[in-house]
């Protein structure tokens, strides 16, 4: 999409170096890892999505800004700013962009899952 552009920003100035990988050019997610946690930090442009294969600890999908449709065990759900979805273990789930406008979310998950981002385009 052109004209679009990651606009991460945070308090705290370690995160701002944070770099992103960006899966194409509508979305990019950056990796935010401390204590037992681990969050990515993900913005997506207009029609952007990710696919999440499952990972083996429960997930929150916390809308940051924006609107978000959420596709879980087969049904989907709209999740408007300031909305979390929480999800068990091992469940695979698809975020994509609902609207005209881009959003932001950050999909935090209560383990250390290494070195792999668990995402992939949709």
């Amino acid at each position: 999409m052109a004209g679009w552009a990651p606009t991460f920003a945070v308090s705290h100035q370690a995160w701002s170096s944070v770099r992103a990988v960006l899966f194409s050019d509508r979305v990019a997610v950056r990796r935010l890892q401390g204590c037992a946690v681990e969050s990515w930090w993900i913005e997506l442009g207009v029609g952007a999505g990710l696919a999440n294969r499952g990972v083996p600890a429960e997930c929150t999908v916390t809308v940051l800004e924006g609107r978000l449709s959420c596709h879980v065990f087969g049904n989907e759900v709209e999740l408007p700013t300031g909305h979390v979805a929480l999800l068990p273990p091992n469940l695979s789930f698809t975020i994509r962009v609902a609207g005209r406008s881009p959003a932001t979310c950050l999909v935090s998950c209560n383990a250390r899952l290494g070195d792999t981002l668990p995402f992939e385009p949709a």
